[in-house]
């Protein structure tokens, strides 16, 4: 026999079958050949005809589809689709079979399950949730956190509704359903199931009672005519029998802080066959705990640790939650349970973020998530942006700073980021900072500070300048390492206001660092909606505008205009 070899020969094919919108995705091929392989990607329409593929070239959010590796930098819904390479050497092609990658949306909870008190022996006991998401939704009951199984009373325990009947006391606890799909599980709230024995009492009391008032408890009982009272302090073995309170009223006037705790109280039945129950109850307090000292924004190189913490006053234990984001993007933060946070070798952009302590004197997980009962405090962590040494050729010349050479201005490619502005989310392009030598009698020069400063944004492309009428600047003091601040102000069109805070390092050696750390404003004078900076030193533009020479202010204005136009070519070597 002659072998056959066929060329080219795909090795290796990998498209994933789902993904999550906004998930960063590879799709591969691997193929091989006595001659150099060209990939090209195409995709269609789920179910359409082949003739109906499209090339992925120039597709925005999508590199490599003329490549054996093609990325999409954010997937979205729209990318749901069938994909197929077609692999080629000079004389010879072939393509592969289309697959599907589907794009899944999370499932999300829509309807929550619901708390309830029933009463032992019921029937047709309902807890419910309902939920949306791509593709098949599967069901998992838990009961305090372990897996439920039909049987024992228990039906329905892997679909949306799972039914108690006859209702038993074990029936009683903490439910919640989890529900997933091929994207991923979400859980739902907890409800909670109480079950009244036939026999049963019940206590209420007050939501929630003030420091020096007054609160009554009340002890009702079903299934029986009468019953005798005791009344505990704590619950379980620890409860504390308290002398003389025998009725069916707990009286506490005035309520003090160590009043605040668990309450239960044992009924038994009067005649017949004297009938035990238990009912507990928690005073809960209006007064939360009383925040000192609050959280402290910073600003941190990438790589350092970042440290930030909180004192709070309060005459009970108490219990911290911290919390990453915010809005509905705001996660808890595992293990963050003191009043302190550490956080070491911080990454760019995870970390960079705001972060949020609640604080609570309450056992009650659910604490946290009643602003009667806890204290918060929030600060931003950011990057602290430095430009370092490097080399000028001479006057207007291209490069970045040395320890010999001086820059008069200095180019940071900007992203303005307005979230509430759904259509224009991004405004880009160049702040210019003016930097201005001051020397002694001897002509040494001992300090740097900030001159004129002006916007060059990539949409108008048109500079603005802020007059000094606008600009109030701090100037670095003649020492070794000196504050400065420069506050802006502009009303109309644009940028309203910004602070930028830094440090001017004297010498020889002049460097500075800073990073934006309030922006208020909007992009027309009729939305007040903040405009947040995110000042980034480009290391793209490094080689080309980001520091100049002597050069002249309008010549550098003009530069970067004609840049953002994509009228300059790029320098040599970039």
């Amino acid at each position: 026999p002659v072998p056959l070899s066929v060329e080219p020969h795909l090795d290796a094919l990998t498209i994933p079958a789902a993904v999550n919108p906004g998930d960063g995705v590879r799709l591969e091929a691997k193929a091989s050949a006595s001659l150099p392989v060209s990939y090209k990607w195409y995709r269609k329409a789920v179910g359409a005809a082949d003739k109906d593929r499209v090339a992925l070239d120039g597709i925005k959010g999508v590199s490599g589809a003329n490549t054996s590796v093609l990325v999409f930098d954010s997937v979205q819904l729209t990318d749901d689709a069938e994909y197929q390479v077609e692999i080629s050497i000079p004389g010879a092609s072939q393509a592969t079979a289309f697959r599907r990658m589907d794009v899944l949306r999370k499932v999300a909870i829509t309807g929550q399950p619901l708390s309830q008190v029933r009463t032992e022996g019921e029937a047709g006991v309902l807890l419910k949730v309902s939920a949306t998401g791509d593709g098949s939704l599967k069901y998992r009951w838990l009961r305090d956190g372990v897996a439920v199984s039909d049987g024992n009373g228990v039906s329905g325990a892997s679909t949306a509704q799972i039914e108690l009947s006859p209702l038993a006391l074990d029936h009683a606890g903490s439910y919640q359903a989890e529900v997933s799909n091929a994207a991923g599980a979400v859980l739902s709230a907890a409800a909670y199931l109480q079950v009244v024995p036939k026999f049963a009492v019940t206590v209420s009391a007050p939501g929630r009672v003030i420091l020096g008032g007054g609160a009554t408890l009340v002890a009702s009982t079903v299934g029986a005519d009468s019953a005798s009272f005791q009344w505990y302090r704590g619950s379980g073995a620890a409860a504390i029998a308290i002398p003389g309170e025998t009725s069916a009223q707990l009286n506490l006037n005035p309520v003090l802080a160590t009043d605040v705790c668990s309450y239960s109280v044992e009924a038994v039945e009067v005649g017949g066959a004297k009938r035990k129950a238990v009912g507990t109850v928690s005073l809960q307090l209006t007064k939360a705990p009383e925040l000192l000292v609050p959280l402290s924004s910073q600003s941190v190189a990438a790589g350092a640790n970042a440290f930030f913490g909180v004192v709070v006053k309060y005459d009970q234990p108490l219990r911290y939650r911290w919390y990453r984001g915010t809005g509905a993007s705001q996660t808890v933060i595992a293990g963050a349970t003191t009043d302190k946070l550490v956080i070491s070798g911080v990454k760019d952009p995870a970390d960079f973020s705001t972060y949020t302590v609640r604080v609570t004197a309450s056992s009650d997980a659910r604490a946290f998530e009643d602003p009667l009962l806890y204290v918060e405090s929030s600060a931003k962590l950011s990057k602290q942006l430095s430009v370092g040494a490097g080399s000028v050729t001479g006057s207007g010349a291209v490069g970045t700073l040395s320890a010999t050479s001086f820059s008069r201005w200095w180019v940071f490619y900007v992203d303005a980021v307005n979230p509430a502005d759904e259509a224009a989310p991004h405004r880009s392009g160049y702040w210019v900072l003016e930097r201005k030598q001051v020397r002694n009698a001897s002509g040494a020069l001992v300090a740097v500070t900030a001159g004129r400063s002006a916007w060059v944004w990539a949409d108008a492309q048109t500079p603005v300048e802020w007059s000094a009428a606008e600009q109030q600047v701090q100037d670095a003091s003649a020492n070794s390492k000196s504050e400065f601040s420069l506050i802006a102000s502009r009303l109309g069109a644009g940028v309203d206001s910004f602070i930028l805070n830094g440090t001017v390092e004297t010498g020889t050696g002049a460097s500075w660092v800073g990073a934006p750390e309030i922006a208020a404003g909007s992009y027309d004078a009729t939305d007040a909606e903040p405009l947040t900076f995110e000042m980034s030193w480009d290391g793209d533009r490094a080689a080309s505008s980001q520091i100049y020479g002597e050069g002249d202010w309008d010549d550098l204005l003009s530069f970067l205009k004609a840049e953002l136009s994509g009228q300059n070519a790029a320098p040599a070597g970039e």
